[in-house]
């Protein structure tokens, strides 16, 4: 059976190829290219392949000695695009502007597929002229361009992860349409631990006596009203320092400067989601979400004590622990288990789940795409 030939780019832990895995899509891997030593290291476990598939840094590549492939996955990096980032955009001697390279190699190897991945924001004001410039980029190689902004929580996993995806094919085909968001079956709670090691528990006296303020509030006449102000989104303008009720599900609770600390009280369940950036000048927590709703999403945890925090049915409150967050990105509890056999740390752990991306939308995707199917085992 002839198999998909594959090149991956910006790689990570290979959320692409786990994809394709799941899917029973036979392929071979021509080469991954990852320059982060642990994220190497547990793509190669999550994976079994050696670590001679690396073609390590992308600028690096020659892309005259490479063979043929049919898909290139392209996940170039979003440190400068993001939100949380600077903002530099993609200009030379930015981390982003490796898009570049991985452009470079397209143009000369002109494989049929290219999925291309980033951050929302790379569709929005600020960088419309570099988004606009990547799809002129791909029209002049003769790729037809199909894009959109997809959230894994339309996708069966509940996190709150908005991602833009780039679908381009080479010569004629069948128009490409993205796959069509289906019911969430699954909330946080489904994702957790029933047990977790006492160090992920936040044990601060001043959240402690929030906590149990919030517990003993009575709540029966603000059920789904605001407590304070007019809107129960906390992302809406002159609403600071206010508290509201929740309606469903929790909404990506942001943590930019100078908003001021609001949290959201789900009366239904009474428990406490949202933001405690500053309590009383205390600055411990960054988020806390319910475990009835959705995990915001999943940063690279570099440190900073920046882990989601969530608030159990006992009113204790603690960080997500690293296997959670690989469930949240739709990797398997076994790929986490290979990556903790080979030592991987928890902190390198939290930065490989933040880093990659959903597989379960990457797998819908590839569903959609029916050059695929002749080589799907299902």
């Amino acid at each position: 059976m002839y198999k998909l030939r594959v090149l991956s780019l910006f790689s990570g832990i290979g959320a692409f190829e786990k994809a394709l895995t799941n899917l029973n899509i036979p392929y071979d891997l021509v080469g991954f290219s990852e320059i982060d030593k642990y994220a190497i290291k547990s793509y190669c476990a999550i994976h079994n392949v050696s670590e001679d598939k690396n073609l390590g840094d992308v600028k690096y590549i020659n892309e005259k000695e490479l063979p043929d492939f049919d898909l290139m996955t392209f996940g170039f990096p979003c440190q400068d695009i993001s939100i949380a980032g600077k903002g530099l955009g993609m200009k030379k001697g930015t981390r982003s502007n490796l898009y570049n390279e991985g452009m470079r190699i397209l143009k000369s190897k002109m494989p049929k597929y290219s999925i291309i991945e980033n951050v929302k924001n790379l569709t929005g004001k600020k960088f419309k002229d570099e988004f606009k410039q990547i799809l002129q980029d791909l029209s002049d190689l003769g790729y037809s361009n199909y894009w959109q902004i997809l959230n894994a929580k339309d996708y069966g996993i509940p996190q709150s992860r908005e991602r833009v995806f780039i679908i381009s094919i080479l010569g004629n085909h069948t128009r490409f349409q993205f796959p069509e968001p289906f019911e969430l079956k699954l909330r946080l709670k489904d994702m957790l631990e029933d047990t977790v090691d006492e160090k992920y528990y936040i044990a601060d006296e001043k959240v402690i006596d929030l906590v149990n303020e919030l517990k003993y509030k009575k709540m029966t006449d603000t059920l789904n009203k605001p407590i304070k102000g007019g809107n129960v989104h906390p992302s809406k303008k002159g609403m600071n320092g206010n508290v509201y009720s929740s309606e469903g599900l929790a909404p990506t609770i942001t943590t930019n400067k100078g908003e001021g600390s609001k949290i959201m009280i789900n009366t239904q369940s009474c428990i406490c989601i949202g933001r405690l950036d500053c309590i009383n000048g205390h600055d411990i927590l960054k988020r806390v979400y319910s475990i009835e709703g959705l995990s915001p999403t999943i940063p690279t945890c570099c440190g900073g004590n920046q882990q989601p925090k969530i608030i159990q049915n006992d009113y204790r409150i603690r960080k997500l622990v690293p296997l959670e967050c690989f469930r949240l990105m739709g990797f398997y509890d076994t790929d986490f288990q290979k990556c903790v056999d080979i030592g991987t740390s928890s902190t390198q752990l939290y930065k490989q789940a933040g880093n990659s991306i959903v597989v379960n939308i990457l797998e819908v995707i590839f569903k959609k795409l029916k050059y695929f199917n002749k080589y799907s085992n299902n």
